[in-house]
């Protein structure tokens, strides 16, 4: 059986289990191409294609080919392929294959990562990154952006570059053909919500479903909104002065002072009236406002279920407390006594109406719901049913 055999062959297997994976490959343009001498996909112009060497197909078990495609497919979901852009690229990729590889449920027989020739794992693993000392705290199942600053951390404190990481920092896959893609986005989007409302997963396990559905929130324009609502609030910490002398060049510079930095809290509503899949696209949201703010986050049903705390990192998995009514109160209580600039909701809105804080509020709820009030601005994402 030839390489493109094969894949075709495996393609329509698919469906029986992997109904998820099946779905969004049914979307792409397959073809060929033995200089790529791996596998890849790519975007271009809103249309996805998958890159194939027939002779590194040919050479995979069906197991292992199931693996391959299923981490082709998570890297079009999570969005990887049209706006995760980094600083170093190359260390952008490992990143991005170790977000990908926790995802995918190993299985004997059924779905196994491919091998080196030397017996190990074939690509990015966090099992392989945690044997070294220097590496020991990664987490497992996180995101892209926490491998990048976690690497980049801890490689410059030892001094290492990418061939000093597991697999010498390589990836399984090819990742040329990747670059920003709005229309790709949608698209990745509304077949997500097409999978979601008809329940066409198949066997994909629910932590990761959650993580896909976190996702795609994600993809709201937060560039926008922090530009027009949190944009003119935040303030550095330190300015100029002529009162004060810079320290290495006296008064030919000016020197800086403290400042006190704004400080934006958000309070995400855990009642029962929030359903664990709106807590997954509150989380979505959270970790979307993260990459352009410092936040402070608080969770809240009808009391304060957990006092503010800054909110550090993306997250793909977070424990939520509460499940009791609403009540607004404590997050306006919080606000004063935090002296907040500004206060973003994540709720249904569904509670009396509260008394409006001295900060900037921003609701952010789903479709089909409205604030019980008519101050602050509204953002709507879409509810999953």
């Amino acid at each position: 059986m030839t390489g493109k055999e094969k894949l075709d062959w495996m393609l329509r297997f698919l469906i029986v289990r992997w109904r998820f994976i099946h779905r969004i490959l049914g979307m792409m343009t397959k073809y060929p191409n033995k200089n790529v001498k791996t596998i890849g996909v790519g975007v271009a112009a809103g249309a996805f294609h998958l890159v194939y060497d027939e002779e590194f197909i040919a050479g995979l078990t069906d197991a292992q080919l199931t693996y391959v495609l299923y981490h082709e497919i998570l890297h079009l979901v999570l969005h990887h392929c049209t706006h995760r852009k980094f600083p170093d690229q190359k260390l952008g990729n490992v990143a991005q294959d170790l977000a990908v590889n926790e995802l995918i449920p190993v299985e004997n027989g059924s779905c196994e990562p491919p091998l080196n020739p030397n017996g190990s794992l074939l690509g990015q693993h966090v099992s392989d990154y945690v044997k070294q000392a220097e590496f020991k705290e990664m987490k497992a199942k996180q995101t892209a952006e926490y491998y990048y600053d976690f690497i980049l951390k801890h490689a410059k404190k030892i001094k290492i570059t990418l061939k000093g990481l597991p697999n010498d920092g390589k990836t399984q896959d090819n990742h040329e053909g990747w670059g920003e893609d709005e229309i790709a986005d949608i698209r990745i989007k509304a077949e997500v919500d097409a999978i979601q409302k008809q329940a066409l997963w198949g066997d994909v396990p629910a932590d990761t479903r959650e993580i896909i559905l976190a996702a795609q929130v994600r993809r709201y324009n937060w560039r926008s909104m922090v530009k027009q609502f949190f944009g003119a609030m935040v303030t550095p910490g330190h300015e100029a002065t002529r009162r004060r002398p810079n320290r290495r060049l006296g008064y030919l510079l000016p020197g800086s002072k403290h400042v006190r930095v704004d400080k934006h809290l958000v309070a995400i509503d855990t009642s029962g009236s929030i359903s664990p899949e709106l807590l997954t696209q509150f989380l979505g949201v959270i970790n979307g406002m993260l990459d352009y703010l410092d936040i402070d986050l608080m969770q809240f049903d009808c009391a304060t279920q957990e006092e503010p705390k800054p909110f550090g990192q993306h997250r793909k998995q977070f424990e939520f407390k509460g499940r009791g009514g609403t009540d607004f109160t404590p997050v306006m209580e919080a606000v004063v006594k935090g002296r907040y600039r500004s206060v973003s909701i994540l709720t249904d809105g569904q509670a009396g109406a509260p008394q409006k804080p001295n900060a900037q509020v921003l609701w952010v709820m789903p479709e089909g719901c409205t604030p019980p009030v008519d101050w602050g601005r509204v953002v709507t994402i879409e509810k999953y049913v």
